[in-house]
């Protein structure tokens, strides 16, 4: 299954904490500290789950692979900042 990407800049982080805080509450940490990150992995997962938008996987712009590298980019860059002394 592919990992859904999350928006973070639209997140509603009240619900986040308050998703956290009522199963903080509630909880009961068991002795194995094992058991212990499984739960709050799936604590954080769930509060995520709830609070935070999906993105749908869109299209990316990525360069041509086989030609771009550290020079392109470079090169992209100093153009792009002339542009702006235009």
């Amino acid at each position: 299954m592919p990992f859904a990407a999350m928006e973070h800049k639209r997140a509603d982080w009240g619900r986040f904490q308050a998703s956290l805080d009522k199963w903080w509450v509630t909880y009961e940490p068991p002795d194995d500290l094992h058991q212990q990150e499984r739960d709050l992995t799936a604590a954080l997962q769930r509060a995520a789950d709830a609070a935070i938008p999906k993105c749908s996987p869109g299209r990316r712009h990525r360069p041509d692979w086989w030609f771009y590298n550290e020079d392109v980019g470079e090169h992209n860059h100093r153009v792009n900042l002339h542009r702006k002394l235009l």
